[in-house]
Formats: structure tokens, C-alpha cells, sequence
């Protein structure tokens, strides 16, 4: 599965704070890399363990050329090529036969992307919403502990949403003394369909037809690892980015516009699923999810599950990686790994009936 994942560009870090010259450990897929921006503002990605005695390149100095270790100050640049070894005789060609492995890297809407996959690297995908400079940008990150693919399974699973985020949360506010919460609607209807970007998923509630937004604009999951979500004023996209087996980097990444966003701004915080005491942050929407995914175990074992009619958005999600699987095992690009150069627009909700309703409180 990692080397099928290494087909498709990731996120590895958030670019907001980083200035040129910064150097930092970042993980991806079970390895470590050192992520660096060069003096000129670009960026590079290289193996985190130095060639040489295994020091970590984390800590090395940035310069114009590439990185220097920190250990014996081996240079290299940023494909990897060794420009200099300052303790060894450049007339014997040592450095020439040395070279550590290097990544492509992109910056695109204030993330850092890498791609670990076989050369040619595809290009990078140009989502509208990480292209457009007009929109208010909000990034809330975590590190969940549990594997990758129970979170992107929830993007699959739309009736949560009436259950964990309605009646549970109503459940939790009237066990503490609160008042309840929404009035929640009920699916009577699902559908999962494939689409040109993963899947696209489909609810009608009580007295909608497949006219309504809910259906035929639906919800996407981005093959592998992504899911998109829109609404009037906003537009999102949330990343779960496996950094190993069981520790999943999640980013919720928002674009706002309309009369009360703030155009250019950034925002870059932790999201709030965990309370100090390292319970989870029921209150809110995030930390419900998060106490699903993580309760499930490290890695839930499927074998003990009873998959429903209402599990079809699932079982679809696990047949289609198996299909990808297949495709790598006999040398092919997996499907969705090649988006093209092109702007790729989005398709948006406007008027979906929320299946949450707030109700006045006391």
C-alpha cells in the first residue's frame, strides 16, 4: 500500500511560518526526510540520514547550493548530488559516488506537497480552491493515532453524520445538564458512484428527489487520501496523510469568502480534539470524528466487522484500492495519480439542506 501511495502528491508540511534558510524533520509513509527552503524561497525535499555516518540532515545548514550536514559538513544539493566533502581529497572523486535520494516538491495554496513515486513525477493537482489568492485561508492540523484509512473510510460513511455529530452530540449535551442541540434529519436514500476525482457520495432526506444539491452535486472523496466539502461561503478540503502505520498527520484546510472573510488572510492552528487531559473534545465536530477513528484501535481489524447496505461507500473505497494495487503489482499508473496541468474546478453546493438544525437553547 505505500508504494501505491507514493503514486499520488501528499502533503508534508504547512508552509506558513517557514522562513528560507529553515530546515525540518518531516515524515511520510513509515520514512523520515529533511524538508528545506532554500535562500531563493524554493523548496527541497532529501532522505533524512546522511550517507556519510547516518546523522540526521534535519539539523544541517542551508545554503545556496543545497544543504550542509551538520556532522562532517558534506554538501548536498537538491537532487541529491554530493558538491562537496571538505575533509577528502576532491582528486580521488569520492563525492562523485555519492548521493542521497531527493524528492519533488511543490508549494501549492500555503501547502508544502511531496512525491515519493517513480520518475516522471505527474504534476501537481491545481484544485481551484488552493489556486484562488481572493479567499480567506484557515489550516487546523493533528496527529491522530490510528491508521489512515479508517479516517478516509468515515468520508464514506454519510450517515455518521445524522448519528455521531446529531443524536450523540445531543445525547452528550443533555447528560452534562445542556439543552439539545439540533433537530436531526434522517437518510433516506444513499448513493456512491465513481467520479473523474474518486468518488462522489449522494443522501436524500425526508421530502427531497434526486434533484436536490445533496445529489446531484453530491459530496467527493479524493482518491486516496482527501475529501472535499462545500457550502455557500466556504470550501474545504481535508487531507489524512498516513505518517506511519498507526499516525495519521490530518489537515483541515478552508478557503472562506463573502462579505465576513478576510481575503488573503492565513490562519494556522492545532485543531482542539483532544482536551489537555488527553480525553477527547466531544463538544465539538473534529473531536467526535477523531474519538471514532482512534476507538476503532491502531489498525481495526476488519475481520470482526458487519458491513451494511449503508456501508456501500466503504466496500467501493476497499475494491477500488485492491484495483490500484493490481495496477501497480504489474508496473501501471494507478488510477487518479495523473490529473493533468489544467485548473481543476470544483463542483459546489449551494442550497443543501443541513441535516444538522440548530435548535434555540434555554
Amino acid at each position: 500500500m505505500g508504494v501505491l501511495l507514493g503514486h499520488y502528491w501528499m502533503p508534508v508540511a504547512v508552509a506558513h511560518g517557514w522562513e528560507p534558510g529553515q530546515v525540518r524533520p518531516v515524515e511520510l509513509l513509515g520514512r523520515r526526510f529533511a524538508l528545506f527552503r532554500k535562500p531563493d524561497g524554493s523548496w527541497s525535499m532529501l532522505d533524512e540520514r546522511c550517507p556519510h555516518r547516518g546523522t540526521s540532515l534535519a539539523y544541517g545548514m542551508v545554503e545556496e547550493r543545497g544543504i550542509r550536514c551538520p556532522y562532517h559538513g558534506w554538501l548536498f544539493d537538491t537532487a541529491g548530488k554530493c558538491l562537496d566533502m571538505p575533509n577528502e581529497d576532491p582528486a580521488l572523486g569520492f563525492q562523485d559516488r555519492v548521493s542521497q535520494p531527493a524528492y519533488p516538491v511543490r508549494e501549492r495554496g500555503g501547502l508544502v506537497f511531496a512525491y515519493l513515486g517513480p520518475a516522471p513525477a505527474p504534476e501537481l493537482p491545481r484544485f481551484d480552491l488552493l489556486e484562488d489568492p481572493d479567499v480567506e485561508i484557515r489550516i487546523r492540523t493533528a496527529v491522530i493515532p490510528c491508521n489512515w484509512l479508517q479516517i478516509v473510510e468515515n468520508g464514506l460513511d454519510p450517515v455518521h453524520l445524522e448519528w455521531l455529530h446529531g443524536h450523540f452530540a445531543n445525547h452528550q449535551s443533555q447528560q452534562s445538564g445542556g439543552d439539545q442541540l439540533y433537530d436531526v434529519g434522517h437518510h433516506e436514500e444513499l448513493g456512491f458512484d465513481t467520479h473523474e476525482l474518486g468518488i462522489v457520495k449522494r443522501r436524500l432526506l425526508p421530502g427531497q428527489d434526486t434533484t436536490e444539491e445533496d445529489w446531484t452535486v453530491g459530496q467527493l472523496v479524493l482518491f486516496p487520501l482527501a475529501m472535499y466539502v462545500s457550502g455557500r461561503s466556504f470550501r474545504s478540503l481535508q487531507f489524512r496523510v498516513p505518517l506511519d502505520d498507526t499516525r495519521t498527520w490530518h489537515i483541515w484546510y478552508e478557503v472562506h469568502e463573502g462579505e465576513h472573510a478576510r481575503p488573503g488572510a492565513v490562519s494556522v492552528s492545532e485543531a482542539q480534539v483532544f482536551h489537555a487531559d488527553g480525553t477527547y473534545n466531544l463538544d465539538t465536530i473534529d473531536g467526535q470524528d477523531v474519538m471514532a477513528w482512534v476507538t476503532q484501535g491502531p489498525i481495526t481489524d476488519r475481520t470482526r466487522e458487519r458491513l451494511g447496505q449503508a456501508d456501500r461507500g466503504i466496500t467501493l473505497l476497499r475494491r477500488l484500492l485492491i484495483e490500484q494495487l493490481a495496477a501497480v503489482e504489474k508496473n501501471h499508473r494507478p488510477r487518479w495519480s495523473d490529473l493533468g496541468a489544467d485548473v481543476i474546478t470544483m463542483p459546489r453546493r449551494t442550497r443543501s439542506r443541513p441535516i444538522l438544525t440548530d435548535l434555540p437553547t434555554s
